[in-house]
């Protein structure tokens, strides 16, 4: 994988790194990490950040009219309506 580096001063470069896993891969080490810390959520994340990005993506899909077959599904503890 690559990612282009465009700063406003300095000249553009390219970062090459490798692709680890096919998903969610660092999600996943990163609550592994804080369960085996005893943590009660990621101090990189926290679970109000992770519901503010997911009601975002909520809002764009209802703008964009996608619908998914769990929409009308009980409501997820901790979000708002």
């Amino acid at each position: 994988m690559e990612l282009t580096v465009s700063p406003e001063a300095g000249d553009q470069r390219v970062e090459r790194f490798p692709q680890i896993g096919n998903g969610y891969t660092y999600e996943l080490r990163e609550a592994t990490r804080c369960i085996q810390s005893g943590l009660p959520e990621s101090p990189t994340m926290s679970w109000d950040h992770s519901l503010r990005t997911l009601r975002l993506f909520d809002g764009v899909r209802v703008q964009l009219g996608v619908h998914y077959a769990n929409d009308g599904a009980a409501a997820v503890p901790g979000r708002r309506s």
